[in-house]
């Protein structure tokens, strides 16, 4: 039973768009290589994943072809109507090393607005 449920974590978008941005993520690929995928055939992956609730808090193994490492991700959403926000976006490395893939300055990877969003299109149909 346990494992039905894990599928639906792995198979997920959340999965799917983290495992995507660290493909994108120059230091991700600096750290891991290319072909970056999960480490084992049937990845388990741990914590929780709570979209209605506004809670996404997961952990799984990536590898690459220069190594492994453990990628966690934190995002929070307040509020039923509010956006998702990226607390916490790191690779453990398998020497304990934590880098921090989350760079204040380049903005949350995983926030974007999509085209006729109420907050871009300001435009009535009346």
């Amino acid at each position: 039973m346990l494992g039905m449920f894990n599928y639906q974590k792995s198979s997920s978008s959340v999965v799917n768009s983290t495992l995507y941005a660290l493909r994108t993520s120059p230091k991700g690929r600096e750290l891991l290589g290319d072909e970056i995928y999960f480490a084992q055939k049937i990845p388990w992956i741990g914590g929780e994943m709570n979209q209605l609730h506004g809670r996404i808090d997961i952990s799984f193994w990536v590898k690459g072809t220069k190594g492994k490492a453990k990628m966690r991700f934190r995002s929070i959403r307040n509020g039923r109507n509010g956006y998702f926000r990226t607390e916490n976006w790191t690779l453990t490395l398998e020497d304990g090393t934590v880098v921090q893939l989350l760079d204040a300055t380049q903005g949350d990877p995983f926030q974007t607005v999509m085209p006729g969003d109420a907050s871009t299109d300001l435009k009535t149909s009346i």
